[in-house]
């Protein structure tokens, strides 16, 4: 089975991110995914070089941690975004199972709030 990730995170500042990764059905390692994001600054969006996003899932597969870094044209170091799931919740549609968390994120150490789907 095919996987598909999205995050959405917004700060007080107008800050935001976007990011999406996906892995073809068979494909077991993070190798195998395609991953793009963009982060919006005050100068305005800026697509990621290169994004790793890595998470953490609970029994049932619900993710509970998640961790992205962003290396984006132009910065010396990656930008970091780590989140904790505060809510979850899923539901069957056509036969597959979509999970969908919120998290509490936080980015380069400024909190913001957020909506993963997996």
């Amino acid at each position: 089975m095919a996987s598909r990730k999205s995050l959405y995170f917004g700060s007080p500042s107008d800050n935001g991110l976007a990011a999406l990764a996906t892995r073809s059905a068979g494909e077991q390692n993070h190798d195998a995914e395609l991953c793009g994001a963009a982060l919006v600054r005050d100068d305005g969006p800026v697509t990621a070089d290169r994004v790793l996003l890595s998470t953490i899932y609970d029994s049932e597969g619900m993710p509970q941690r998640a961790g992205l870094e962003l290396h984006l044209p132009d910065d010396e170091f990656a930008h970091r975004v780590a989140g904790a799931a505060i809510a979850s919740t899923s539901v069957e549609v056509d036969r597959r199972r979509h999970r969908i968390s919120f998290f509490r994120w936080v980015l380069d150490g400024r909190p913001g709030g957020a909506a993963t789907n997996q």
